[in-house]
Order: C-alpha cells, then sequence, then structure tokens
C-alpha cells in the first residue's frame, strides 16, 4: 500500500455567530456601566491630583502620581511630604489643605446654583455659598476657577483655558443644561393628556417588541359534587412595534464664555425638554388621528373590530348610549363572554370641549324626569390640541386601563423615562458638545378598551344639542 502523506484534512465549515441572548446583552450592558462609571472616576482623581499638585506648586509631580494609580489621599500624603522636603525653598508659605478638593466641589455648585437661579430665580434657589457667584459673568466665573493661573489673561485666553482638559468649567456649564432641560421636561410631561390611558413597559433593545395580549380567564364553572374540575385554555395574539432614539446636540464654545451667552446652555437646553414632551404627545395621539394599523391587518377603530359609529353624530345621550353599549359587548378573544368594558374618558379635541362640558359635567334643573342629565359626574374629559388635526368635530370615549384592557403601550429603553443628557470635549472646536437623546417607542396593543364617533357639527347656543 502507498502512504500518502501531507493529506489536508477538510476543514470544517465556520461555526454560526452566536446571537447574543437577552442575559448576555443585560451582561454586555453591565459591563459597559461599570466601564463608563470607571472612566468618570478616573477622571475625578485626575482632576484631584492635578488640582492638589497645581495649589502646592508641584505641577511635575502630578503626572507621576497619576500613572502610579495612588489614591487622592495618597497623593495628598506624598505631596505634604514633598513640600516639608522642599519647605527651605519655597519659604514655608505654601501649604495645602486636607479640604482643598472638597473645596473644589463645593465651588462647583455653587456656581451651578448661581447660573440657575441667574437664569430662573423662582424657581431655582440660591444658598450663601452660591449668592457669591450670583453676580459674575461667564468670563469672571473662570478667572476665579483659575485662581494665580488667570493673572493677566484676556477674555480670549480665558474662553480657552475654560476648555482645557483640567478645568471643570465645563462640567458646570453642562450640568447647568441638563437641569434646566430635564426640570422643563418633567413640568410639561406632568400634565400631558395621554397618561391616565397608557401602559408604560421597558425595552432592553432596539429590537422589535412583541406585545402578548392574552385571552380572557375562563369563566368559572359549576363543579358538581364528585365530578372532575374542567380545564381553562387562554387564546392570546399579540402586537409588534420597537422603540427608536431622537436625539439633537449643540455646542458651549468659546464664544459662549466671552459673550457671557447665558441663554446657549439654559434656556436653548429649556427647550428642548419642551420638545422631548411634545415629541412623546405626538408619538401617542398619532396613534389615534393616524388610526393605527393593528396586528390583525384591521385599524386601530373600525367596523370590524366594532368600535367605530357606523355614522358620525354630536355628543349627546344617544350618541353616548351608543358607544357605552357597543363597549361593553366587546368579546374576550375567545369569542367566549363579554367583557362589559365600561368607559371612563371622554376624549375630544379642544374645538368640542366647551360642547363635551355642558353635556356631561353641567348640572341641570329639571322640570321633569326627561330632563335630568344622566351622564353627569360619570366621565373624566380629556381634551387634545393634537387631536384637532385630524378633525375639529370625531371625539372617542376609553376605559380605563385597570379593567385589564391595555389601549396603547409606550415603551422607554432600560425604563429611563426621561431625556438623556451628555457632555463631551468637542473635537471640531474649542468647547463642549452637549447632547439631548431619548430611546421611545408607542403602539396601540388592544382596540377593546376605545371608542371612535366621527362626530358632527354641535349647533350653536339656541339651537338643540
Amino acid at each position: 500500500m502507498t502512504k500518502i502523506e501531507n493529506q489536508e484534512k477538510p476543514k470544517s465549515p465556520p461555526e454560526p455567530e452566536k446571537e447574543l441572548n437577552t442575559k448576555e446583552r443585560n451582561i454586555q450592558n453591565y459591563e459597559g456601566e461599570i466601564k463608563e462609571k470607571a472612566i468618570k472616576v478616573e477622571r475625578e482623581r485626575t482632576l484631584a491630583i492635578e488640582s492638589l499638585c497645581h495649589k502646592a506648586k508641584l505641577p511635575d509631580m502630578s503626572r507621576a502620581l497619576v500613572e502610579a494609580g495612588v489614591s487622592v489621599d495618597e497623593a495628598r500624603k506624598r505631596i505634604f511630604d514633598k513640600m516639608i522636603e522642599l519647605e527651605p525653598q519655597t519659604n514655608g508659605h505654601i501649604r495645602v489643605e486636607a479640604g482643598e478638593y472638597d473645596e473644589i466641589s463645593v465651588r462647583r455648585k455653587a456656581m451651578i446654583q448661581a447660573l440657575l437661579h441667574r437664569y430662573a430665580p423662582t424657581k431655582f434657589q440660591i444658598d450663601d455659598q452660591g449668592r457669591k457667584y450670583r453676580g459674575m459673568s461667564l468670563s469672571e466665573m473662570v478667572r476665579y476657577s483659575l485662581g494665580r493661573d488667570a493673572e493677566g489673561l484676556g477674555k480670549r485666553e480665558l474662553a480657552s483655558r475654560a476648555f482645557h482638559s483640567t478645568s471643570d468649567f465645563p462640567e458646570i456649564l453642562a450640568n447647568v443644561a441638563r437641569t434646566s432641560l430635564l426640570d422643563s421636561y418633567d413640568r410639561l410631561i406632568q400634565n400631558q393628556t395621554w397618561q391616565p390611558l397608557v401602559r408604560i413597559t421597558e425595552a432592553t433593545d432596539f429590537k422589535p417588541m412583541r406585545k402578548v395580549r392574552l385571552g380572557d380567564i375562563p369563566s368559572l364553572k359549576l363543579v358538581p359534587e364528585g365530578a372532575e374540575i374542567q380545564s381553562g385554555t387562554v387564546s392570546e395574539s399579540f402586537e409588534e412595534y420597537r422603540i427608536a432614539t431622537y436625539a439633537r446636540k449643540f455646542a458651549l464654545t468659546r464664544e459662549t464664555i466671552i459673550n457671557d451667552d447665558l441663554n446657549a446652555f439654559t434656556e436653548m437646553p429649556a427647550k428642548w425638554g419642551i420638545a422631548a414632551a411634545r415629541l412623546e404627545n405626538l408619538l401617542f395621539w398619532s396613534i389615534f388621528t393616524e388610526n393605527q394599523q393593528m396586528s390583525d391587518g384591521k385599524r386601530l377603530f373600525s367596523s370590524q373590530h366594532g368600535n367605530l359609529a357606523s355614522q358620525g353624530s354630536v355628543i349627546g345621550e344617544d350618541s353616548i348610549s351608543e358607544a357605552e353599549l357597543a363597549m361593553s359587548e366587546q368579546m374576550g378573544l375567545d369569542k367566549r363572554d363579554r367583557l362589559n368594558i365600561v368607559p371612563r374618558y371622554l376624549i375630544v379635541p379642544t374645538t368640542l370641549k366647551t360642547h363635551a362640558r355642558k353635556q356631561v359635567m353641567m348640572p341641570t334643573v329639571p322640570t321633569n324626569t326627561d330632563e335630568v342629565n344622566p351622564f353627569m359626574g360619570e366621565f373624566q374629559i380629556i381634551s387634545e390640541p393634537l387631536l384637532n388635526n385630524d378633525s375639529r368635530v370625531s371625539w372617542y370615549m376609553a376605559a380605563d386601563p385597570d379593567q385589564g384592557v391595555d389601549i396603547i403601550e409606550m415603551a422607554y429603553l432600560d425604563g429611563v423615562r426621561s431625556p438623556m443628557v451628555e457632555s463631551r470635549e468637542s473635537f471640531d472646536r474649542f468647547g463642549t458638545e452637549i447632547r439631548a437623546s431619548i430611546d421611545v417607542g408607542a403602539k396601540a396593543i388592544d382596540y377593546r378598551g376605545v371608542y371612535k364617533n366621527p362626530g358632527a357639527q354641535p349647533q350653536r347656543a339656541g339651537g338643540n344639542n
């Protein structure tokens, strides 16, 4: 037999890349957060050591201490020892106090407080520390922060030094921008009209999410003595959607400092906070105005869903009763039982707000039983301006989600329900970039908790409503 040498073994096909499961993604996200926190801690350590060395007039010592990885306390001890060693050369005039790094933190907090108070005195309070900086311009704050290093510097040089890597002034400006943005967002979001109707959930990534809608719990059955308990099955359906990122960025430049432009990092971020809240409002109500399509191929409001009036009519006793009846007759997914859904909210465009109040809120002084207002106190009115864009006469009724029928779901990445505000040193210009972003998505989940009437124009006073 002939021996075959150097015969190559057949290569096995490469293994397909393994898709990360939820646990592995969570581990990666956790590792990313740990890394980000470590970078922040390292930056603060470096800043503290450089500040101590600067005050001790030992700038050449800072690099060695930073690279050695020593803690701030250990660095303070070594600096003090070096000062003792060099005391004859310094004539005993240099002292490093144990709380000097704390002093930097206090000054930073006080400057942030002073700038916010200057922006909106009635919203942001100020204490004795902040009052020291209340009357200072941005350039004066930079000069105060730099101390002796600012001697002889003009506004241009001060502005450049403000954004130097060893300065904490970019963090001061970013913090003020972040606070003004979130303050405006929080104040507006609390009064959004969609809040009572939504179900909030968390998204772990940007992949499509399937919202499984379980069928209704089967009715309990009578069990005769000695008989076997029957099993109950639960049907299900699902809706699919994903979240998306919405973001903007702007730069705080040297011109911001030179021009003492407080609006650049207060009013502009505040407007972005308002814009973020309006975005969520638009995402929600566009589901109504666009009549979003659902997984069964039908629109949210449709005759097939049994939640759309056959013809438009004004808000009144007959039309509201028709809506109540239609909602009460909605069936479970398995079509076995009626859900007996009770409407809680009357939803109207602002053009119908007054008319709606007259129909369901105003008491009457009846002369006979036919004049009694049967809906007095029955419904909460939700009036939304965005509904005007679709129709000035259409109106809706909705159940409280607590009845077990989710209407619309809104998801946020990792459950973060407010804009993320981040900052970094700009690579394109001298300054700091501020980025505001929000990761959110919304989808109609169940049509059975809402009802639409295409509406009609109410008659004016003197006519019949």
